[in-house]
């Protein structure tokens, strides 16, 4: 399943339009659609800050639950002292998410296309 068609899960599932999400995050209409591959850096930003419940790992992997619950979530006690000393936790924490998952999806897609590029080549397949 792809990052599109799992977004249209996540809004359907919290019964959101569409054309709501769109704006909501400063997109234009059909944005939701056009997507092909993935979602940039930026616009995944405002969608943490405005769907804040949204695994954001569901959304790049398929992986886990389509909503966090609460066992994935900071207490604010807890994130106070994972912060400590760390005053740039809100852009620099949430950027290096998005990029261990970013990796994490691109290692899952090599290991896939290896995958389909053996089998192609196995005798059986010619």
């Amino acid at each position: 399943m792809s990052v599109k068609n799992r977004l249209k899960d996540y809004l359907k599932s919290q019964k959101i339009a569409i054309a709501t999400f769109e704006k909501s995050i400063g997109v234009s209409n059909g944005y939701v659609n056009s997507i092909s591959k993935s979602i940039g850096l930026d616009k995944l930003e405002l969608i943490i800050e405005n769907y804040s419940n949204m695994n954001i790992e569901w959304l790049l992997t398929g992986k886990g639950p389509i909503v966090k619950s609460e066992e994935y979530e900071i207490s604010p006690e807890k994130k106070d002292v994972a912060t400590e000393g760390n005053e740039e936790y809100g852009s620099d924490y949430w950027k290096n998410e998005y990029i261990a998952i970013q990796k994490k999806y691109t290692a899952l897609l090599e290991n896939k296309l290896l995958e389909v590029i053996s089998e192609n080549k196995s005798p059986e397949a010619g």
